[in-house]
């Protein structure tokens, strides 16, 4: 039972390039872990693609080929250098993080209330103050770095086809190349 409504046109293409149901062609099925014969749906909307777009396609699968495998060994090494520079950069933030307590404990002892319009205060305040920004862009720095390492390696474990994917990919050369 077809859900596709085709004009009249379409319709005549599309009859005199069908093939026999005997004779249509199959692809994988990772899901299934089977080969599945193409809906008569399925085979229309490769009819009506024409041979360019279905030669664009195959051209794009033989393309994805080189570079949509999964690597487990590769993976497994990135794996473990994301979690070296996971430790690296808590490390770091935890070394910055009692330089930053110890400033603010050390800010917050100066009274500045009745002194806000002496100049020499807010001078001597800021100066106090302006190492800092580089410890400040430091930590701020380590936790970036923890949180790159941390969404790379969760990103690595969803990359990559596995093997029944790849068939699935490669099994459609058929049914593109049949139409």
């Amino acid at each position: 039972m077809s859900n596709l409504t085709l004009d009249p046109t379409q319709l005549i293409n599309v009859s005199a390039k069908r093939l026999p149901e005997a004779q249509r062609p199959y692809y994988y099925n990772a899901s299934l872990s089977q080969k599945v014969q193409i809906t008569p749906d399925f085979e229309a909307f490769l009819i009506l693609q024409g041979h360019a777009n279905n030669k664009k396609a195959t051209d794009w699968l033989q393309k994805a080929n080189g570079f949509a495998i999964h690597d487990s060994d590769r993976d497994a090494l990135l794996a473990a250098y994301m979690d070296n520079e996971l430790e690296d950069a808590t490390a770091a933030a935890n070394e910055v993080e009692p330089i930053m307590s110890q400033f603010a404990d050390f800010r917050s002892s100066y009274i500045v209330a009745g002194f806000e319009g002496v100049t020499e205060v807010g001078l001597f305040l800021d100066d106090l103050q302006r190492p800092m920004s580089e410890i400040l862009v430091l930590g701020d720095r380590q936790r970036h770095r923890q949180q790159y390492a941390l969404l790379s390696k969760k990103i690595l474990t969803n990359k990559g086809l596995a093997q029944a994917q790849l068939k699935e990919l490669n099994s459609w050369f058929d049914p593109l190349t049949a139409y």
